[in-house]
């Protein structure tokens, strides 16, 4: 069976949530249809390619919903699972479809010294970020492999570097990467 693909400009990884705003009748349907489709996958948008997304995506289900002070659709996603996306077509509404295949992400992360400062400095965000608090209605601060996952989610870099971070032996690239990043923040705060 096929499932519908949404192209957005999103990078979620397991266990991520975020807030979509649909308009269009195709993602209308789509939502509608989710029960039917076993959800639906968020393609990190690629205008250059074609089809307009990655060989990955993320396979979400909708976790809330609720209609906007402008009376469009607000629904609230939650990462599943990693997904490999191949035979891709178009339905008669134009909606992108795909086959999908279960990808394993990274193996678990170990709790040393730097992931801890890590899940520190992030339930320090998310208690000073009222959208943060409202979309993760549970946190799990206690899991490193869940807290780098959501600080790779909100870091503004380029959609190349996010793409090495999908994959599943990236791991310990996520901890280097994020320790340049976190760690040299922290210790420049604690100078000033």
């Amino acid at each position: 069976m096929k499932i519908p693909v949404f192209p957005l400009p999103v990078y979620l990884l397991p266990g991520g949530v975020t807030r979509l705003r649909i308009f269009e009748q195709r993602y209308l349907n789509m939502v509608k249809n989710a029960h039917l489709t076993d959800g639906f996958v968020i393609g990190l948008y690629r205008p250059q390619q074609s089809p307009c997304v990655g060989e990955w995506g993320s396979w979400v289900e909708i976790c809330d919903f609720q209609l906007g002070s402008d009376n469009l659709l607000v629904i609230d996603v939650k990462c599943r699972s990693l997904v490999h996306l191949s035979q891709f077509e178009r339905n008669l509404d134009n909606l992108l479809l795909a086959t999908m295949a279960k990808i394993d992400h990274w193996p678990p992360i170990s709790a040393g010294t730097h992931v801890k400062i890590f899940a520190e400095q992030l339930r320090k965000l998310f208690s000073q970020t009222d959208e943060l608090s409202q979309l993760y209605k549970t946190t799990y601060f206690d899991q490193p492999n869940w807290v780098c996952a959501r600080w790779l989610e909100l870091f503004p870099i380029s959609v190349e570097e996010k793409d090495h971070f999908a994959k599943s032996s990236s791991a310990d690239d996520v901890v280097d990467f994020l320790s340049s990043v976190i760690i040299e923040q922290k210790n420049i705060e604690n100078l000033s």
